[in-house]
């Protein structure tokens, strides 16, 4: 496995315990945050997935696996945390939806015994420094005429007070942000780790920046046909932070839906 493929599984393994504290403490806000924009948005592109065969890649603790259930789809749900596989699967035992996870590393092939209709890669993608390894592993289990469906944070507008990307915070005052270029948007690159000790969490993480155009390409060169795009924006109660940019003002996410031809 590549070095930097593997650093980020363990960077996840680590933090998954206080992560798991954390979603459970912020559960309401989360769930209004999340399922206000990001997966009313995700669900609305799949439609009616009623006896749908579905993988949720990266599921971590099973929040989107567990609305797809709710929905009548057949879900199944795997990442590459051990400690996350294991609370969805408590949490399973306690609700027995019928969904099953598994542990995996999405940079890995897949074991070819099943074809799904649909997969699902939740805030997963920009996590994971070879994505389209997982474009090409995803291709290999997505049935001719399924979707997959991923989002990530908009490449063009995660902005923050720290250095991003391509953006770095100046000053704000009077309702007015100035930032200064350090980067191209073209450039691949990693973000500044984000510390998620902000969110109450210790450990860091690498986000990493591609442009939407690499995303795009990767993709048709892997069989997939683009169907959808929406760039859902949160509405001015839906941010569960205070912070001086205007995240309701431009969209906080990218969501990408490609049919595999």
């Amino acid at each position: 496995m590549n070095k930097k493929n593997l650093k980020d599984a363990e960077n996840w393994e680590r933090i998954a315990p206080d992560y798991i504290k954390f979603l459970k403490q912020q559960k309401r806000t989360l769930k209004h945050l999340l399922f206000g924009s990001l997966f009313s948005e995700t669900i609305s592109i799949l439609g009616d997935v009623n006896g749908k065969l579905i993988l949720d890649a990266g599921c971590g603790e099973g929040h989107l696996s567990r609305i797809l259930a709710e929905r009548g789809a057949l879900v199944e749900g795997c990442d590459v945390s051990k400690t996350l596989i294991k609370e969805a699967d408590d949490i399973e035992n306690r609700t027995k939806q019928g969904i099953k996870y598994f542990i995996h590393n999405i940079t890995e092939p897949f074991a070819k015994s099943k074809l799904y209709d649909v997969v699902v890669a939740n805030n997963v993608i920009f996590d994971i420094y070879d994505y389209s390894k997982v474009f090409s592993n995803v291709s290999g289990v997505v049935k001719k005429g399924g979707l997959f469906i991923f989002s990530i944070i908009h490449p063009c507008f995660n902005i923050s007070k720290s250095q991003r990307y391509n953006l770095r915070y100046v000053g704000y005052q009077g309702g007015k942000i100035s930032f200064a270029i350090t980067k191209s948007y073209k450039d691949h690159t990693s973000y500044q780790k984000d510390k998620i000790a902000n969110f109450l969490i210790h450990g860091e993480v690498n986000h990493y920046h591609r442009p939407i155009e690499s995303y795009v390409r990767s993709l048709t060169n892997r069989g997939f046909l683009i169907n959808d795009l929406r760039e859902p924006i949160l509405k001015l109660e839906q941010i569960y932070y205070k912070t001086d940019y205007h995240h309701h003002f431009l969209p906080k996410f990218l969501i990408i839906s490609a049919i595999k031809s």
